[in-house]
């Protein structure tokens, strides 16, 4: 169990299992110019440079990503503009997840 109340750079935010995949969630900065904003926040994997994909075919996302063009909003009045409101996204609570979009799934797989 990681230590929540250390944020130092590179300390263990959470470790997942998700689709097959174990991730690791780690404090960091996403650029240099961070460092001068304050705090380490926690670092999710960019899926749209190195995706991941579970024995299914379907793209691992994270809950704060930016969405695909298959986004469908959970509630058309009130977008979020992230993946955790798509209804595709198929836990809300989750910060990482598999993607459910039919569209989305790998192409080389045959489910």
């Amino acid at each position: 169990m990681p230590d929540r109340t250390d944020h130092s750079e590179g300390a263990l935010y959470q470790s997942l299992s998700v689709g097959g995949h174990t991730l690791e969630l780690r404090y960091g900065y996403y650029e240099e110019s961070d460092r001068a904003l304050g705090e380490p926040v926690v670092l999710y994997p960019d899926f749209s440079v190195l995706p991941l994909y579970d024995p299914e075919g379907r793209p691992l996302v994270s809950a704060v990503q930016e969405p695909c063009e298959h986004y469908r909003p959970l509630l058309a009045e009130l977008p979020e503009d992230c993946c955790s409101d798509c209804i595709h996204y198929p836990d809300t609570r989750a910060e990482i997840a598999v993607c459910d979009c039919p569209a989305r799934r790998r192409p080389d797989t045959d489910s």
